[in-house]
């Protein structure tokens, strides 16, 4: 049987155990090489996962995490910059400068889609804090992150 119709088996199998039995699944996959360039920090959505597409189709969650160069930040700083100045962003995140991204491109019930959030996270213990949110094409957000407190999802655009 082909590999693509085994995962497709699975992925669909895995959500109808999760809807008869209430269940959380979480589940991670490999990204392609699109999803490997991390200093141009391009959004990661349903394009950079490897293999097959069906896995993105049934997820109710799709997101992905890459981490922050200095390159990337570097490149970041004038938009940021003018978001501290307007007072969308506090201007502690220079002292507090974000180690990961986390791009979360589908959330089936939630508020947000589209968007960044900004994060440092130690890889050691785990722990993580979200310093902002931005959407997909790094506008800053003057809203506090709640991703997981609405019913309902939007889509921000600029």
């Amino acid at each position: 049987m082909d590999k693509v119709v085994i995962l497709m088996m699975m992925a669909n199998q895995l959500k109808q155990l999760a809807k008869d039995y209430n269940l959380f699944i979480f589940s991670a996959t490999q990204v392609n090489a699109a999803g490997m360039n991390m200093d141009d920090l391009p959004f990661m959505d349903e394009k950079t996962i490897r293999g097959a597409k069906s896995i993105a189709d049934k997820a109710d969650v799709g997101y992905g995490m890459q981490r922050v160069s200095d390159k990337a930040w570097n490149a970041m700083l004038p938009g940021f910059n003018a978001a501290v100045r307007e007072g969308i962003l506090s201007p502690d995140i220079f002292d507090n400068r974000p180690t990961h991204v986390l791009d979360i491109y589908k959330m089936r019930r939630g508020r947000y889609k589209m968007v960044r959030i900004w994060m440092r996270l130690h890889l050691g213990t785990g722990e993580r804090k979200d310093l902002f949110i931005t959407t997909s094409e790094n506008q800053p957000i003057n809203e506090p992150i709640d991703l997981f407190s609405s019913n309902g999802e939007r889509v921000i655009k600029i």
